[in-house]
């Protein structure tokens, strides 16, 4: 199975134990519940490194019940992309209109993120804003008044 990126159990293991290790030693668990964080992060880590290298989940599921409705599907990477087989691209599947979709929606969130950091760096050095259960509340003269 390795001649179509899949299988590669070695890099799912060594993968994992450079993740985990590294959050460990920033980390250093002491009680139950850093324990239990720690587990739940490294059962993340595991997951998606054996869904990057062991065997898609994806692939797994919907190979049998799609095997005869979709013809052509193999285990190559580029059949990893369900979307892109079920609507018939031909071309490169990273270039489907779902994957192009995908990617202005990861430009987009990254883009959110600036904005929510630009105005929390700008929170904290304003000592006008209040801070309630529910979130950040903005007085409108602080935004107005820079």
């Amino acid at each position: 199975m390795e001649e179509y990126g899949y299988g590669l159990w070695f890099l799912v293991l060594i993968n994992s134990l450079v993740f985990i290790i590294f959050a460990a030693s920033f980390f250093h668990p002491q009680s139950k519940r850093d324990w239990r964080a720690l587990g739940g992060f490294s059962a993340f880590v595991i997951a998606l490194f054996t869904e990057m290298y062991g065997y898609p989940l994806t692939v797994y599921l919907l190979t049998g019940p799609l095997a005869g409705l979709v013809p052509g599907v193999d285990l190559s990477h580029d059949s990893g992309h369900l979307w892109a087989d079920l609507i018939g691209w031909k071309g490169d599947p990273h270039f489907s209109p779902f994957h192009l979709a995908s990617y202005a929606f990861i430009i987009g969130g990254f883009w959110l993120i600036s904005a929510g950091w630009r105005l929390s760096a700008f929170a904290v050095r304003r000592p006008a804003f209040t801070r309630t259960a529910d979130g950040l509340h903005l007085p409108f003269t602080a935004l107005v008044d820079p």
